[in-house]
């Protein structure tokens, strides 16, 4: 029994280091998220494969319909996830979209999709939740978001700078600062997620009344650095350079999104929202005709707030779910479906919620908007231990930017934003389980 349990916690391991190095190089290297995943689901399989075997053995000389019950029950579990008040909604979205892949033309397409961009993401998301089991696991992760995005905030600086990042040789383009993404929207919207993070991370850890006292050696390490006051002054200048790496985007999108997010947080408190709308004001006031000089595309022609374009994409997306409004055209074939239509404009929509009702009809839309709101209401439980507190609102806030973000952009169709919409879900999950246990351990 021994040798099983250290077997089934070996796999644990393996997976919670895919993890992490998922959480570390997403904004980085989306190459390393296909291989953390893949070091993920592997161990998964193998240990509820074990786990299956074990029960199974346990049931040898049954027999009848019970034994045959039991059987099944086994064997089907190995997929199923965690318990967790998110994955009906989860599973549900899955089975829409499967139905819409049936009912649409391009099934291969469709199927490519859904194996690689839907359920590798759903289950990044269980995998998480069934490893990240303590505090000590969680606040690795936090540290390991944190390091992230200041690789992401000294390369955009380093970029605006010199012109070309120094990981991914991107040059500026149009002005804008791109960091590690391939886009300055996709950059923006990384940001208006990680942004509330750090700042919720940094009153947490400044406000925190609790040291965090942590087990072996690792960990040890990883508590002085948390309790250090060295980490809590880097966690302000990582913050300060994120907003400004936030305004160099030029990404109008972003600017909504985030200033959004905040006036939904903050409208129920006067004084904090009248200071919110003073450093606004400020921002505005910098970054604004900033915008107006190094910016051309869709500024200069067009005017800062002329969204004429936006339009034209909005309005072609609806030809196509006014045609096809229960299940769509097929999940993930939004590029191939839209050359069928008389439309203008034949690309992306700029728009998630759009791009969704188009691909999966409104029965998809309903589904994923089900299952945003179930991340938003377990973000707003009452969390009581005040360091988890301002993670959570800081989560919470990220969260709420970025679906305000997929108003103007589909940038979580791409592979490095669909895995922080999962891990930030993740996270808001965790939260309440993890804060109302006393021990690291």
């Amino acid at each position: 029994m021994q040798d099983e349990n250290l077997f089934i916690k070996s796999c644990d391991r393996v997976m919670i280091f895919a993890v992490y190095l998922t959480a570390f190089f997403l904004p980085i290297a989306p190459a390393v998220i296909e291989v953390a995943f893949v070091l993920m689901l592997l161990p998964f399989l193998v240990k509820r494969v074990f786990i299956a075997f074990l029960k199974l053995r346990g049931l040898s000389g049954g027999k009848g319909f019970e034994f045959t019950k039991d059987i099944f029950l086994i064997v089907s579990g190995i997929l199923k996830p965690v318990p967790g008040h998110l994955n009906k909604f989860i599973g549900l979205y899955i089975l829409v979209v499967f139905i819409s892949i049936l009912s649409g033309q391009y099934f291969s397409v469709g199927l490519k999709g859904f194996v690689f961009k839907l359920l590798q993401g759903a289950y990044t998301f269980f995998i998480i939740q069934e490893v990240i089991t303590n505090r000590r696991k969680f606040f690795l992760m936090i540290l390991i978001l944190v390091a992230s995005s200041f690789v992401v905030a000294s390369n955009g600086i380093y970029q605006y700078l010199v012109r070309s990042d120094f990981i991914r040789m991107f040059n500026v383009y149009d002005g804008r600062v791109t960091s590690t993404f391939k886009h300055s929207n996709d950059l923006g919207g990384y940001l208006v997620t990680i942004i509330p993070f750090l700042l919720g991370a940094t009153i947490s850890f400044f406000r925190g009344k609790k040291e965090l006292k942590l087990g072996i050696k690792l960990d040890q390490l990883v508590s002085r650095i948390i309790n250090s006051k060295w980490f809590r002054v880097f966690l302000v200048f990582l913050l300060l350079s994120a907003i400004t790496i936030w305004g160099l985007t030029y990404s109008r999108g972003a600017w909504i999104a985030l200033v959004g997010a905040y006036s939904f947080i903050l409208f129920r408190k006067p004084k904090v929202f009248a200071l919110f709308i003073v450093i606004v004001t400020l921002f505005g006031a910098l970054f604004i005709p900033k915008l107006l000089k190094e910016r051309i595309t869709n500024v200069t022609n067009d005017g800062l707030l002329d969204s004429s374009s936006r339009f034209i994409y909005w309005k072609s997306a609806l030809a196509i779910i006014k045609d096809k409004p229960v299940l769509g055209t097929g999940f993930n074939s939004y590029s191939l479906s839209a050359k069928n239509y008389d439309i203008i404009w034949k690309g992306y929509p700029h728009n998630i919620y759009l791009h969704i009702a188009a691909e999966t009809g409104l029965l998809g839309l309903a589904a994923f908007l089900a299952f945003l709101f179930s991340v938003f209401k377990i973000g707003r439980a009452a969390v009581s231990d005040e360091l988890f507190f301002f993670l959570q609102s800081g989560f919470l806030t990220g969260f709420i930017a970025l679906a305000i973000h997929c108003f103007f952009d589909t940038g979580i169709t791409s592979q490095q934003l669909d895995a922080l919409l999962w891990i930030i879900a993740s996270c808001i999950v965790l939260i309440p389980k993890l804060s109302a246990k006393d021990n690291f351990s």
